[in-house]
């Protein structure tokens, strides 16, 4: 929601950095080689269809991992605004 989306606006707070390496970390563990590849290609840039051919999968199926993976951030940081932020 926007509580999280104000919150990556605005600079982040030391708190607020360690969440979110915290956070990103755990995700990167919950995926397999193939989807860290797709993870690690995108952040460097690649587009879908580059990162379909290097993994061997279709573009639908890497641009769902991308969905996925955006929606679980955008859902742990929204849990962890919840919790750091004062009320």
């Amino acid at each position: 929601g926007t509580d999280a989306i104000v919150a990556l606006a605005r600079e982040p707070s030391p708190l607020d950095a360690v969440v979110l390496i915290e956070e990103v970390e755990g995700l990167i563990l919950g995926l397999d080689e193939v989807q860290r590849t797709m993870l690690e290609m995108r952040l460097a840039g690649y587009q879908i269809e580059e990162i379909a051919e290097k993994v061997g999968r279709s573009e639908r199926t890497v641009r769902r991992l991308m969905d996925k993976i955006r929606n679980r951030l955008v859902g742990r940081l929204e849990e962890s605004v919840l919790v750091t932020e004062p009320c």
